[in-house]
């Protein structure tokens, strides 16, 4: 819990500094990590997937592609992207959906559909598009999400050490806000020590300030969080100039009220309990008044509490047959009890399993089940209570590459899902390939999904969803007599094997040198080559 907490601390410090906006060896990677830095750099990515619809399907998209492999390539280049995925026939390709971007504009196009195409105008950077703002103030989520995906190994070698002075120095800031300690008994009988802190708003702007100013000038703090920002982050954020406009952001913070910082301790003075009341500021009647974390060793308690409604959301983590397990519950009480009130569980089950060949031949198995459903802690409060879909999903995936880090790593999935009343089952494999060259499309003309309503939204969705209905139609009509759909679902083997073996070793390429191929090779991939002959 505690390097949770840290790396928590590390992550609103990034933030602080974002407020003007309110290479490792593959033996170091696991192998979702060495795909996924093998198509940073510019490699492709070719696959495909094959959905079986249950006999008592009730959505008409899936049961009309039910049994029909769909295929998709994705490749990165420069700024830009293009992802195609088409439904396929044999060796033909009978229709094809394009999403692509030239680093200023993404833009969608459909076979199914000819006649649309959507566009959201980026300036190359599609976070600030979607949410809606300038270069001058990039959003942060990408760095918030970087530094919360840094590896365990290198958070404890580069970012643990220079964090610790900042750890240190808000320990002792913290003490001169301590209440006297309360020492009682837990249901156990263990002694139990409990620590309230109430903190001023000046106190914590003051601090605020004393953050920015300290990170901004600290070389290895601020070469950190360059390695997880992009150049236009670097430019708005990070700029020690900048240190006065921070200031004067951080006086506008209005906290109406002390922020409740409480702390648990065993009788050997270790945390085993934080939580945290934060006043929020007045935003109107829909706005939330306060925000409580309430913190565990195996669970976290998260409440916004409004005018309108009262928002708990409980997390779990432990274990199960030497499964890991994330559980938890969202519940949402509106204040009138007309509005509608929701409620619904979940619960993630994980268990990985890893191996190498006697020809160094690296494979990860991870078996996956999540589960959603409505609870009835609603029940008897007379409220208007929405249920959501139930969900139920089983799914096995199997990564397998040689050690080089220009072996190319192989993605097989399958899986079964019930829906609400849909019920389906899948197949699926993709692979990293050599790069190929990279063509946008004429992005001119089309419509800004930004000034879209709702019912123009609905309208593309369900000229997409007939489009694919009636090609597949097309092929089912044309097709030899063929298996039912149910029939292919019994067909698909549900169980991964425990091995996977690896493909003749007189087609396996000899181990490279590490290269970065650049996006724009205008080699195409050959397709005639085995499954590891080729380099990524």
């Amino acid at each position: 819990m505690r390097k949770i907490t840290k790396r928590i601390a590390c992550l609103f410090l990034a933030l602080m500094l974002c407020l003007a906006s309110v290479c490792a060896s593959a033996a170091e990677y696991t192998l979702l990590e060495k795909m996924g830095k093998q198509l940073q750099i510019g490699s492709g990515l070719k696959g495909s997937i094959t959905i079986f619809a249950g006999a008592d399907a009730e959505n008409e998209l899936l049961k009309a592609v039910s049994g029909i492999e769909i295929g998709f390539t994705s490749i990165a280049s420069g700024a830009g992207f293009v992802t195609e995925m088409h439904l396929v026939s044999g060796e033909e390709n009978l229709g094809t959906t394009t999403l692509w971007s030239d680093g200023a504009t993404v833009a969608l196009s459909s076979e199914l559909a000819p006649e649309v195409l959507l566009t959201l105008p980026t300036d190359g950077d599609i976070w600030n598009a979607l949410f809606g703002q300038t270069g001058n103030s990039p959003v942060w989520y990408s760095v918030a999400a970087n530094i919360m995906n840094v590896s365990q190994t290198k958070w404890e070698m580069d970012w643990a050490p220079v964090l610790q002075p900042y750890y240190t120095d808000l320990e002792l800031w913290l003490n001169d806000f301590a209440a006297a300690p309360v020492v009682s008994k837990d249901d156990n009988g263990e002694t139990v020590i409990l620590i309230r802190y109430e903190i001023p708003e000046e106190s914590i702007k003051e601090k605020l300030v004393w953050l920015v100013r300290t990170a901004l000038n600290d070389e290895k703090l601020v070469s950190l969080l360059k390695s997880q920002m992009t150049g236009e982050q670097i430019a708005a954020y990070l700029d020690a100039g900048y240190l006065y406009f921070y200031e004067a952001l951080i006086d506008a913070i209005s906290l109406p009220g002390k922020v409740i910082f409480e702390r648990e301790l065993t009788g050997k003075g270790e945390e085993c309990h934080t939580r945290v009341t934060l006043p929020l500021a007045d935003g109107g009647e829909q706005a939330w008044r306060t925000l409580s974390v309430d913190t565990g060793r195996d669970s976290t308690e998260i409440v916004l509490s409004g005018d309108s409604a009262v928002m708990t959301i409980e997390l779990a983590a432990g274990e199960k047959d030497g499964k890991l397990v994330r559980s938890g519950t969202v519940t949402n009480v509106p204040q009138n009890a007309e509005n509608e009130a929701w409620s619904f569980s979940f619960s993630v089950e994980m268990d990985e399993k890893y191996e190498v060949d006697s020809d160094t031949r690296q494979h990860t198995w991870y078996n996956i089940h999540l589960t959603v459903a409505n609870t009835n802690l609603l029940d008897g409060k007379n409220l208007n209570v929405k249920e959501i879909t139930p969900a139920d999903i089983t799914c096995k995936v199997h990564l397998h590459s040689k050690s080089a880090n220009t072996s190319p790593t192989t993605l097989e999935t399958e899986g079964s899902a019930i829906i609400g009343l849909d019920q389906f089952t899948w197949q699926g494999k993709a692979k990293t390939a050599a790069p190929w060259a990279v063509s946008f499309g004429d992005a001119s003309g089309g419509t800004d999904v930004r000034t879209m309503d709702a019912e123009a939204r609905e309208h593309v969705r369900e000229q997409l969803s007939e489009g694919a209905i009636r090609l597949a139609a097309t092929i089912e009509a044309a097709a030899p007599e063929q298996d039912t759909a149910d029939e292919a679902a019994d067909a698909a083997p549900t169980e991964a094997p425990a091995e996977t073996e690896a493909p003749d070793e007189a087609q396996e390429e000899e181990p490279a040198e590490e290269q970065e191929a650049p996006a724009g090779d205008d080699a195409q991939p050959d397709d005639t080559q085995t499954d590891d002959a080729e380099e990524v």
